[in-house]
This record gives C-alpha cells, structure tokens and sequence, in this order.
C-alpha cells in the first residue's frame, strides 16, 4: 500500500494558522485564507481563529526551520531509515516540513514507520545545531491508490522548486 505522509517542524501550522488548517482530530477543516485558495474554493476569515493562533504560538517554542545541510542531513537519514521498513519511495526535506511518498512493507504501520524516521532524524539534525523537538509530534497519512501515484510522486518531486532535498529510494 502507498502512502502520502506528511509531517512539519515544530511549531509550525498551529491550530489557528492564517494559511488554513484542522482543527483538533481534524473535526473540522478550515481553509486558506485568498492568498492559498484555488479558484471557487471557500476562504479563510482569519479574525474568527486569531485568539486560537495567537494562544497556541504563546505555548509553543520558537518555529523550527531547517538551513540547506539540516535538511540535506534530514533527507539521507530518512531515506536510509525509511529503505528498511518502505520500498519505491521519494521524499522532499523542505525548511518546515517532510513529505514522504512510499510502499509501506506488509504488515507496516504509518505510525511506527513515522516514529523511526522522526527520530533517527532528529537524532541526526542534534549534530547539525538542532537540540529537543525538532518535528510536529503529529503527521499525516493518506492512502495513494495506482490512479494516484505518478500525480503524487509528482507532487512531491515539484517541492524542489520551493528549495527543498528531493531523494528517491
């Protein structure tokens, strides 16, 4: 089975976030502001999710973003990481989020699989200046049927022109 998973650093895409988000357990969507949207698509009214936005940024830390050799040093281990439990895989590192396109191995769980290449990664990333939470302790998943495969895999790939490390596997 493939996989779209994606996950960002921490302290990025709070609840409240003006570029759209979920709400807890993705109870409710809420979409971009104009700035984000396609055409036709239902905007964003930042002012009724400010005090949420401006309340979860006074408990976070500082955003984590990622400088080129962070994420350079992100994109191997993962790769290397996800090679053991994935195969068929193509991963974008970008400043402040993953996304990863692969075939879980029978048996595999998005949760498990997360778990390894969040941390080996962050063990990594202690080396390059990076020290405590460096990933969003959430992610998410979404199952690619063969339809979907070369949109996404292209999806992922188009993150190069946005400067972030594109690996396959």
């Amino acid at each position: 089975m493939y996989f779209l998973i994606t996950w960002s650093t921490y302290g990025q895409w709070l609840p409240g976030d003006p570029r759209g988000f979920r709400t807890h357990h993705g109870r409710e969507f809420v979409p971009p502001p104009a700035r984000y949207a396609n055409n036709g698509e239902q905007i964003y009214d930042k002012q009724k999710y400010k005090k949420m936005h401006e309340a979860a940024k006074a408990g976070t830390g500082k955003p984590i973003y990622l400088n080129k050799r962070q994420m350079e040093a992100a994109c191997e281990v993962i790769a290397e990481t996800a090679s053991r439990f994935a195969c068929d895989g193509i991963i974008a590192v970008g400043r402040n989020h993953v996304h990863i396109m692969a075939k879980l191995s029978p048996g595999m769980t998005t949760g498990f699989f997360c778990n390894r290449v969040k941390s080996k990664s962050s063990l990594r990333l202690s080396d390059y200046g990076l020290k405590g939470k460096v990933w969003a302790r959430r992610y998410q998943a979404k199952r690619i049927g063969d339809e979907g495969l070369k949109t996404t895999f292209n999806y992922v790939k188009k993150h190069r022109g946005e400067g972030a490390v594109i690996k396959e596997f």
